[in-house]
């Protein structure tokens, strides 16, 4: 289990500020008052820093030996007092770099850069993950993709309670180039730790044991590539034929050894037909029915080079293809 571990969150509002221990009431250190919530998570006031880098650097010290984590600065900043924001999240960085400088092993750094979609013109010293909150798969991983670095989808709700929603959005994130899922699952409940809550509608999200059995199918067809060595297929190799309200994301390696997702607004059985552009060779053609684990159905082709065409079966809303080199 991956852990991100958040060192602080935005107060989104007085009400949590006044909720915070560092809020002057909230403790006996004697730290200065601010009842202004925008003014915490800055360079402002040196008492309240002071405070926050003991803490990071405490518990920094205490999970040096966990290699299944890693540290985002700060959840949702964006909400805060942006400029402000941005040199103190810079700061905090800095403060968990120099924590872990003697460590014989170093834990990545995320930053939390906006819910959506936002174009970060160039890499952050020291941050290894770009996290959006309800992200726009593909467009917020085409903005960033030149900073070669994990571009993270790791916050999911607020768009209904249907399973098909949040696992279009996981397999066109991550078969655009995206580096990391991460769904709020809202079966997950006080007293339903087991994730047997049943979610009806007007809840902020969805989740459940059926949406997470469709994760695996995604999380199993990534974990058969090696898909560190794979790109994102640029826009023109892959032409839609048939299907108008298709649309098609990959990943590919050397023209050849491709995964793609296929989806559509069609809840009913449909078909479509694309072409794409491979290498010569013999290929075994899979799909993989991203709704019933296990579901798999496959042919071999014998391909001169250029473009193939490629029919699909029938399938209602998304199905996926994996063309590999016999």
């Amino acid at each position: 289990i991956i852990v991100e571990l958040d060192l602080f969150s935005n107060f989104y509002d007085t009400i949590q500020w006044q909720l915070s221990p560092l809020y002057h009431k909230n403790n006996i250190n004697g730290i200065k008052s601010i009842e202004d919530h925008k003014e915490v998570l800055s360079l402002r006031h040196p008492d309240i820093l002071e405070v926050q880098e003991k803490m990071v650097k405490k518990i920094i010290s205490e999970l040096r030996d966990f290699d299944n984590l890693y540290y985002e600065i700060c959840n949702e900043p964006y909400f805060g007092d942006t400029i402000s924001l941005r040199e103190w999240e810079e700061h905090m960085t800095g403060v968990v770099v120099d924590a872990e400088k003697e460590f014989k092993y170093k834990h990545l750094i995320s930053n939390n850069v906006a819910n959506h979609k936002k174009l970060v013109p160039s890499p952050r010293k020291h941050v290894s993950v770009y996290n959006f909150h309800y992200a726009k798969p593909p467009v917020t991983v085409a903005m960033n993709y030149h900073l070669q670095a994990v571009i993270g989808d790791n916050e999911t709700g607020f768009s209904g309670t249907e399973d098909a929603t949040y696992r279009i959005e996981a397999w066109n994130f991550i078969l655009a180039g995206g580096g990391l899922f991460n769904h709020l699952d809202y079966s997950f409940t006080a007293g339903n730790e087991d994730g047997s809550f049943i979610i009806e509608e007007g809840q902020p999200g969805g989740g459940g044991k059926a949406l997470r059995n469709q994760f695996k199918i995604l999380a199993g067809l990534i974990n058969t590539l090696n898909f560190i060595e794979m790109k994102p297929i640029p826009p023109g190799r892959v032409k839609v034929i048939m299907g108008s309200d298709v649309s098609i994301q990959g990943l590919e390696k050397e023209n050849s050894v491709a995964a793609l997702y296929i989806s559509g607004k069609d809840t009913t059985l449909a078909q479509s037909v694309f072409d794409i552009d491979l290498s010569p060779g013999s290929y075994v053609l899979e799909w993989i029915d991203t709704k019933i684990l296990g579901k798999k159905s496959g042919e071999a082709v014998d391909h001169k080079g250029g473009w193939m065409t490629i029919k699909t079966p029938d399938f209602s809303e998304d199905i996926a293809l994996r063309i590999q080199i016999r």
